[in-house]
């Protein structure tokens, strides 16, 4: 099929070395977001909160067949997770600005708040690039920082 969403994991396979800990944090990353680490290690339970290795994005990234795990752009003490294998979409200058302009009300927002707006795709894109560094590089007849 070419659904891409068919090449994501359910879950941990049960033979991984992953610590359990991170298996249980794997089923609760969300399908198609990506999220802040840090974020999102306060929506878990604290029992696999506590149990979790202290150097996650590391232990993460030991298994890239589950996580894709990077330094977000715009603040390089951000640690950013999605599922492995669930792609970033490359939108056109048009696309990026038809999709994040209508979400910036008249006083203007954060970017914190404009990643919680835009559409999964997008946000992820944004993630992965820096919400102002694809503002300067793309949208800047739109929209300033």
């Amino acid at each position: 099929s070419s659904d891409p969403i068919r090449n994501i994991p359910v879950s941990m396979a049960d033979n991984t070395t992953a610590d359990w800990s991170v298996k249980e944090l794997y089923d609760a990353l969300p399908l198609m977001q990506a999220a802040e680490l840090d974020d999102f290690r306060m929506i878990l339970t604290s029992t696999v909160r506590d149990a979790l290795p202290k150097n996650l994005g590391a232990e993460l990234a030991k298994h890239p067949e589950y996580f894709a795990v990077w330094q977000y752009p715009d603040d390089e003490t951000i640690t950013v997770v999605q599922r492995a294998k669930l792609n970033t979409p490359e939108p056109t200058a048009d696309e990026l600005a038809r999709a994040v302009v209508p979400m910036v009300p008249q006083g203007g927002l954060s970017p914190d708040q404009l990643l919680r707006r835009v559409p999964l795709p997008i946000q992820r894109y944004l993630y992965r690039n820096g919400v102002k560094k694809v503002i300067a590089a793309s949208l800047t007849q739109y929209l300033t920082v």
